[in-house]
């Protein structure tokens, strides 16, 4: 989150992110209605701003906008995904899907790259 403060978030089965600051407990914002049960959410720091990073049975991963909520994109595919930053900035999504490919994105600020990594079942994946 911005100045250093660290958000809390979690996902129901009301199909809601919930956010807080971790410091006040203090809710951020109305709850995110993702319209579908969430499994499983990364965050990271893209293009300068807080993102959350949710899969869904749909097969479809989500971008939002950490703080204002904001769906940013639903392009990618995926049931499982999770991410992580390497040192330059640029942030590695690894998404699987119910067909067991597994693709790692490169999300840097001209676009995602997007490098397949797997194929077979996919049941969980961890950048």
């Amino acid at each position: 989150m911005e100045n250093g403060r660290t958000l809390i978030v979690a996902s129901d089965t009301q199909h809601l992110l919930r956010r807080w600051r971790a410091d006040t407990g203090e809710p951020i914002g109305s709850p995110i209605d993702a319209d579908i049960v969430v499994p499983m959410l990364s965050a990271a720091w893209l293009h300068g701003d807080p993102v959350l990073i949710t899969p869904g049975d749909d097969e479809t991963v989500r971008r939002w906008h950490a703080i204002t909520g904001e769906l940013l994109d639903s392009s990618l595919p995926g049931v499982a995904a999770s991410c992580t930053t390497d040192p330059g900035g640029t942030v590695l999504l690894a998404t699987g899907t119910f067909a067991g490919e597994v693709t790692l994105h490169y999300l840097a600020p001209s676009g995602p790259v997007l490098t397949p990594a797997h194929a077979g079942r996919t049941r969980a994946c961890n950048a």
